[in-house]
C-alpha cells in the first residue's frame, strides 16, 4: 500500500496529547489502519524525568535474544529503529508461560514525516520482528509501543506509566528523558469501559474459545487495576497495581484474582504451536488460522466457571464508584 504524505494542516494530521491520539499512529504502524500525519507540539512542561536503561550482559541473554538483536540491527541499518527496549515481565524477569513480549521501539522524529520509511517500518514489523516475537509467545496479542523525541518531550502518561521503563533493558544503553503533559483533570473511566466489554464478552469469543481469544480476554481483565489507577490520575506499573486494587475492591476483585492465578499456572505451548505461529504469520490469514486451531479445555473451564460469572459484579462496583465520583 502506498502511503501519501499528509500536510500538517490535513484533516488526518494531529497532535498527540493523550493515549487515544497515540494509538492512531501505533495502530497504523502495527495493524495498517488509516495513515496519520503527526504534528510536532511544543509545550512548557514540568521538570523532566530521566530513566537510564542498561543493555544486557552476555551472561543474561535469553535463548531468543540473538534473533531479536539481529532483526533490530537490520532495522537500525535501514534507519527505521534507533533502539529497542524490552519491558514488562521479560524486562524484570518475572515472566511465566503466560508472558508476552513487551517491546518499545525508539524512532527518529523524521520517520513519522517520511511515508516510504514508514511503509518499510510496517513491513519490517510484520515480516521480521513478528516471527521473533511469536517465537517467545505464539499468543502475542499486541504490537510494540513506539517512542520518539517529540513524544517524550510532550508525554501523555496514560500511554504507559514511565515506571515501566525503570524495569527494562535495551539493545543499547539509553537515557530516556520525559516531560509530562498535564494529566487530564477528568476521569476517563477506562477501567469501567473495559469491564463492561469483558462482561458482554461477545467481541472476544466470536471465533470460539481458543487459547488466543482466552488470553486476550484475560489480559484485558488484568489491565483493569492499572487502568483504574490511571483513571484516578495516579498511573502505576501494572504489577504494582494489584494489591491496592484487591484491598479496595474486596470480593468484587475476585475475577482478577482468579485470572492472576491462572496466569501463574498457564500451560506451556507445544513446540508445534510455536512453529505454526511463526510460519503462519508469513502468509496472509495464516496466523489467524493457527490461532483457531489451538485450544485448551482446562483453561476454558476456569474461565467459564471461576472468572466470567463474576465480571458483572466487578463492572457494577466500578459503575457505582463512577457514580460517586461524578456526584
Amino acid at each position: 500500500m502506498t502511503v501519501l504524505q499528509l500536510p500538517e494542516n490535513h484533516a488526518n494530521s494531529q497532535e498527540i496529547r493523550n493515549s487515544r491520539d497515540y494509538y492512531r499512529i501505533a495502530n497504523y504502524l502495527n495493524y495498517s489502519t488509516a495513515p496519520v500525519c503527526i504534528k510536532k507540539i511544543r509545550d512548557d512542561s514540568t521538570e523532566g524525568i530521566s530513566v537510564d536503561i542498561q543493555a544486557l550482559t552476555s551472561t543474561d541473554w535469553p535463548p531468543w535474544y540473538e534473533k531479536l538483536r539481529q532483526v533490530w540491527l537490520q532495522a537500525k541499518r535501514e534507519k527505521l529503529v534507533e533502539n529497542l527496549i524490552v519491558h514488562g515481565s521479560y524486562g524484570d524477569w518475572t515472566c511465566t508461560n503466560y508472558s508476552d513480549l513487551d517491546l518499545t521501539l525508539l524512532l527518529e522524529d523524521s520517520l513519522l514525516q517520511a511515508p516510504r520509511r514508514m511503509t518499510k517500518l510496517r513491513k519490517w514489523l510484520r515480516n521480521e520482528l513478528l516471527p521473533v516475537v511469536l517465537s517467545v509467545d505464539p499468543l502475542q496479542h499486541h504490537g510494540p509501543f513506539f517512542l520518539w523525541r517529540n513524544l517524550t518531550d510532550n508525554y501523555p502518561e496514560d500511554i504507559l506509566p514511565i515506571t515501566v521503563y525503570q524495569h527494562a533493558w535495551a539493545m543499547e544503553p539509553v537515557e530516556l528523558c520525559f516531560q509530562l503533559l498535564p494529566f487530564p483533570n477528568h476521569r476517563r473511566h477506562a477501567a469501567l469501559r473495559t469491564a463492561n466489554r469483558l462482561n458482554e464478552a461477545t467481541s472476544y469469543f466470536n471465533r470460539g474459545f481458543t487459547m488466543y481469544s482466552m488470553k486476550r480476554y484475560l489480559s484485558n481483565l488484568m489491565l483493569i487495576p492499572t487502568l483504574y489507577c490511571s483513571d484516578a490520575g495516579t498511573p502505576v506499573l501494572k504489577a504494582q497495581s494489584f494489591d491496592s486494587f484487591y484491598k479496595e475492591f474486596g470480593p468484587a476483585a475476585l475475577p482478577i484474582r482468579a485470572a492472576s492465578a491462572l496466569r501463574q499456572d498457564w500451560p506451556p505451548a507445544l513446540d508445534r504451536v510455536f512453529r505454526a505461529a511463526q510460519l503462519g504469520c508469513r502468509v496472509k490469514g495464516g496466523l489467524e488460522l493457527v490461532r483457531q486451531l489451538y485450544h485448551n479445555e482446562s483453561v476454558r473451564n476456569v474461565l467459564n466457571h471461576e472468572i466470567m460469572p463474576h465480571t458483572a459484579g466487578l463492572a457494577s462496583e466500578l459503575a457505582r464508584r463512577k457514580g460517586n465520583a461524578d456526584c
